[in-house]
């Protein structure tokens, strides 16, 4: 049967927007935080027994329903009978996307059945990403960096380190309360209302706008799922023109994307941006191989002069007996349209880039093997890219490969190179946890020597944590410190102005704890 997106529509007219995005909260937190739906949520059957929802609805079907929503549900502010509290309702809201999503697949049976499986990957996989103190230390040591710390203070109006405390105490916020009010005084964090309302301003936005930008940018074929998200941009939705105040937050893992992975899109344009955010993904990916420096030589190569022209060479290579590892970093991430992929050609476009990753490394590789001549030493070509690429589907895999080999080729490299080095791509989170089984192990029991196309992706990844399953990645490089350095006086702080204003308080005032 054709797709019918009449369906989908008729379906979440009949649920209020603002009530069902409220329940969106409640789902989000079940799914992504495990957190119980109250029990005036009537999901049982006739006989009384629980339907077990989270067994069905997944992080990203959340996502995509708050998205629709957004589209159909009735705006009028007047009850309509129905809710997503209600199992029929929900039931009914539900089958009619997991329907669409299914039938348009169907309408389209020349699809690439790999250039579907990267979508999926690409919309699904972000999510078992979670959310650390490491993962915020990170970041914030990242934006640290001098140069890229002035950037960030300029053009965003916002101190760095007000900006991570923000971010903590709004993410906390949305974890245990869907409404929001963007005018709150957060000076018990030590933060000023003109940064607060510049921090609000980034990640809030109206009704209309966003409706209009979800109708631009809809695709009604078998990319729908996978198509702009408004909530992934503003992540908090004012839906009363004469209170913008008053926000919403339905998708709290949308949020911390935002925050954390999405603020490279508030400075992207920003003068002097790539160059600032390169050299500090440089300087973070240091710290994290630095850790590695009881068992292994790390280093940081110098540029140099080879018949008079210069070469910057690789980032940073680490080093042990007979084993060599050059590490390149790339800041770079897939762009939307490569992450949608309507086409092969928009995946291919950034593909192309990171090989060129690739085999500059391996040019910087080859330079060290001819000067050396060392026949007994195994070296590693390894590719680490801050937010991950998701390298999963053979389309990915296979498409990198071949433009690795051609350009080896077009570049004059011997075409042996890539079967002697191998060469790993892996997101800044895969490396550190990388990097936590290296401390224990050598190098080549790692890697492996094993150069198939499959492997340079997320297949190693996986097969490493398979093979060494308590490694503790979060330790790597002591980036939660940075987190709690940040965080303690903060609390501290906190702490002391809720006691001196509940001691101030009159007497028969103070309420019971």
């Amino acid at each position: 049967m054709p797709a019918d997106y009449a369906k989908v529509k008729s379906a979440l007219r009949k649920v209020p927007l603002e009530d069902s995005l409220r329940h969106v909260w409640q789902y989000s937190r079940l799914v992504s935080g495990q957190v119980k739906l109250p029990d005036s949520y009537l999901h049982r059957d006739e006989r009384g027994y629980s339907h077990d929802i989270e067994k069905y609805l997944f992080p990203h079907q959340v996502e995509l329903l708050a998205r629709e929503l957004l589209l159909h549900a009735d705006r009028s502010g007047r009850p309509t009978g129905h809710s997503l509290a209600n199992w029929p309702d929900f039931a009914d809201v539900k089958s009619a996307l997991d329907k669409f999503a299914n039938d348009v697949h169907e309408d389209n049976p020349n699809t690439d059945i790999m250039l579907t499986l990267h979508r999926i990957a690409q919309d699904q996989f972000p999510r078992f990403s979670r959310l650390t103190r490491a993962k915020i230390g990170r970041y914030l040591a990242m934006y640290r960096t001098p140069a890229l710390r002035a950037i960030f203070e300029e053009h965003l109006g916002i101190d760095v380190d007000t900006y991570f405390v923000l971010t903590f105490g709004v993410i906390a916020s949305a974890l245990i309360r869907v409404h929001m009010n963007t005018t709150t005084d957060y000076a018990i964090l030590g933060v000023d209302r003109s940064q607060s309302t510049r921090f609000f301003e980034r990640i809030t936005g109206g009704l209309e706008p966003m409706r209009k930008k979800l109708i631009e940018t809809q695709r009604q074929n078998d990319c729908w799922e996978y198509t702009f998200n408004a909530f992934h941009f503003y992540p908090l939705i004012s839906l009363f023109p004469g209170h913008p105040d008053r926000v919403l937050c339905p998708v709290p893992p949308a949020l911390e994307r935002r925050l954390l992975e999405g603020l490279y899109f508030d400075l992207v344009n920003a003068k002097g941006f790539p160059h600032a955010f390169g050299d500090a993904f440089e300087s973070i990916t240091g710290r994290m191989l630095r850790s590695l420096e009881k068992r292994y030589e790390v280093e940081e190569p110098q540029s140099q002069k080879i018949r008079k022209q210069r070469y910057d060479g690789t980032d940073w290579i680490v080093r042990s007996p007979g084993n060599c590892a050059f590490v390149e970093c790339k800041s770079k991430r897939l762009s939307l349209s490569g992450r949608v992929a309507e086409q092969v050609s928009d995946l291919e476009k950034d593909i192309v880039k990171l090989a060129e990753a690739v085999v500059q490394n391996y040019a910087n590789i080859y330079r060290e093997m001819q000067a050396k001549q060392e026949n007994d030493c195994q070296y590693f070509n390894i590719i680490i890219t801050l937010e991950d690429w998701i390298l999963f589907s053979d389309i990915t895999t296979t498409t990198l490969h071949g433009h690795v080999v051609d350009q080896i080729s077009k570049k004059g490299l011997p075409e042996d190179l890539i079967d002697k080095v191998p060469y790993r791509v892996l997101s800044f989170e895969g490396a550190m946890y990388t990097c936590a089984t290296l401390k224990d192990r050598p190098m080549i029991e790692v890697f492996g020597v094993e150069n198939n196309p499959t492997i340079s992706g997320m297949y190693f990844l996986t097969d490493l944590k398979n093979r060494f399953p308590n490694a503790d990645g979060d330790g790597v490089g002591d980036f939660e410190e940075d987190f709690l350095a940040l965080m303690r006086p903060v609390i501290q702080q906190s702490k002391e102005m809720a006691t001196s204003q509940s001691a101030s308080k009159p007497v028969g005032m103070a309420g019971s704890l």
